[in-house]
């Protein structure tokens, strides 16, 4: 542990150390060597026939696994000189070197593991994802290139066991710098679905990227009207969700279809009743796109779900449009119906409370990024509606 390559030394030519003997968390002499970075014992103990494949007990990790993590190339060197190491050896994971160097961006261990073995750059982790998967996930710009370089040999829609592709992935971390390049690429297809029934159009709606949202659905390679596995279209989403940006977005595309329902027989237009902003309503209802009068399974219509739900501003428009005459002024508290119950209205409370936070931490990625304008979209559609 404290590098003294002398008594280490003198140890070994008394045969007083037993090199394979691990301690309690299954580490090695050599495995601490190299945890420390002590080269010069590592390569002594090497030569007094150390095993490089021992695993740790847990963790299952190796000293090759070990180097990488500590981003020391040059004890990579020294142990992928030694012909008993088992480079691509896993851990518990079904993590290889390889996936550590794709987290780490070591662009320089990569291309020593392509010399060793070029399909090592392609193995599956326990979770089914490739170092590919992982440099995107991590956000690494390097590695991520380096296997763009290997494109031929790239299978670019590639789904891990969640069914999530690398653009699914790269929609989900809100990187639009990794979600352009892979646009870039010919094979990329933006139709697929991962367990959830989710497109990247679903994913990034869900993550409140109205930029990234954009750059998807302008894309023209995306179903705009793919329904995931609760029956939601990328429209029926952004609705649910409140958020009024990518709602009226979506509908101004031809492409979308504002008639598609849920499996309860909901449109769009149904999901905006139930939400205390009349923002998302007045944008549906000014697109001209949507039937008032539609009905769900149950037989309901906006306007009946906006009374059940006590949505003032909803039902004054509605109305409005509708030429009813108002009646006696609605308090949004005053009663409960018999279909919506008061632990229902206070659920209600909870989810706007949690999609408020969402996009006040999303808005916080996008400053981060430098993408301040989907505030400055919602204000202004909230002016813009508002008259």
């Amino acid at each position: 542990m404290n590098g003294h390559y002398d008594i280490v030394e003198f140890l070994l030519s008394l045969d007083a150390i037993k090199v394979n003997e691990v301690d309690f968390r299954g580490m090695t002499p050599l495995y601490h060597a190299v945890h420390n970075g002590h080269i010069d014992i590592v390569k002594i103990l090497l030569q007094h026939d150390a095993d490089p494949n021992i695993a740790t007990k847990d963790s299952l990790n190796t000293v090759v696994c070990e180097s990488v993590i500590n981003n020391n190339i040059e004890m990579l060197n020294v142990l992928l000189q030694c012909e008993r190491t088992n480079v691509f050896q896993a851990d518990a994971n079904h993590w290889t070197p390889v996936h550590y160097a794709a987290q780490m961006d070591q662009y320089e261990m990569l291309e020593l593991f392509q010399e060793k073995n070029i399909d090592s750059l392609f193995t599956e982790t326990l979770n089914g994802q490739r170092p590919f998967d992982i440099a995107v996930y991590w956000n690494r710009y390097e590695s991520f290139e380096y296997f763009l370089d290997l494109y031929d040999k790239l299978d670019i829609n590639h789904q891990d066991n969640q069914g999530n592709t690398a653009i699914h992935i790269a929609s989900k971390r809100n990187n639009m710098t990794l979600v352009h390049e892979l646009l870039k690429l010919d094979n990329i297809d933006l139709k697929i679905k991962n367990n959830e029934g989710q497109t990247p159009l679903h994913i990034a709606i869900s993550t409140w990227s109205h930029e990234l949202m954009k750059e998807l659905a302008l894309s023209g390679e995306c179903d705009m009207n793919a329904v995931d596995n609760d029956g939601l279209t990328p429209l029926l989403l952004a609705t649910k969700l409140g958020n009024p940006t990518t709602v009226c977005f979506l509908v101004q595309q031809k492409s979308t279809n504002c008639e598609a329902t849920d499996l309860q027989g909901n449109n769009a237009l149904h999901y905006s009743a139930k939400l205390r902003s009349s923002i998302i309503l007045k944008c549906l209802l000014r697109s001209n796109r949507f039937d008032i009068d539609a009905k769900n399974n149950k037989g309901k219509t906006a306007l009946d779900i906006a009374i059940s739900y006590r949505r003032r501003e909803n039902i004054k428009f509605l109305k409005f449009i509708l030429h009813i005459e108002e009646e006696e002024p609605i308090s949004d508290h005053s009663y409960y119906s018999d279909e919506v119950s008061q632990e229902q209205e206070e659920e209600e409370e909870i989810n706007d409370i949690v999609n408020e936070k969402e996009k006040e931490n999303l808005y916080l990625v996008g400053k981060r990024n430098g993408n301040d304008d989907d505030a400055e979209n919602i204000e202004d559609m909230e002016l813009s509606l508002e008259k």
